[in-house]
């Protein structure tokens, strides 16, 4: 569960999901099913949440006129409701690595060896200047 990431954005409504694993091609399909899985859950949420409101509007609509207009309504959504799914890019397969790059590893310690034996040059110099 941990290399399955989902994440929503308030700001424009969209939901990204990424998967890790050590094969790229599997990772690949748990992303692809999870993305079908939750599609599922959200029609499903979204109907049951219309079939609520409608169970609860019949049974106050003989009492109350606009309940009645709110069942009619939600039956119409209901019939019509068709949730709005787009894919704006499909799950890819990154072939670049993961790890870091080697170049940044060997600059970042020549300049660490590269200061550490100036240090140990002017070692005399920094205890006399103390």
């Amino acid at each position: 569960k941990e290399d399955i990431v989902c994440k929503y954005s308030r700001k424009d409504g969209s939901s990204s999901i990424a998967a890790t694993a050590k094969d790229p091609y599997v990772a690949q399909q748990i992303a692809v099913l999870t993305r079908n899985q939750l599609e599922e859950h959200i029609i499903a949420y979204r109907q049951e949440k219309i079939q609520r409101n409608i169970d609860y509007y019949s049974s106050i609509a003989d009492s109350n006129q606009v309940a009645g207009q709110l069942l009619q309504m939600e039956q119409v959504r209901l019939k019509q409701h068709q949730p709005a799914f787009v894919l704006l890019a499909d799950a890819g397969v990154s072939m670049r690595a993961v790890a870091p790059q080697r170049i940044k590893i060997v600059i970042f310690s020549l300049i660490v060896i590269t200061l550490l034996m100036m240090l140990w040059y002017w070692r005399k110099d920094i205890v006399d200047w103390l």
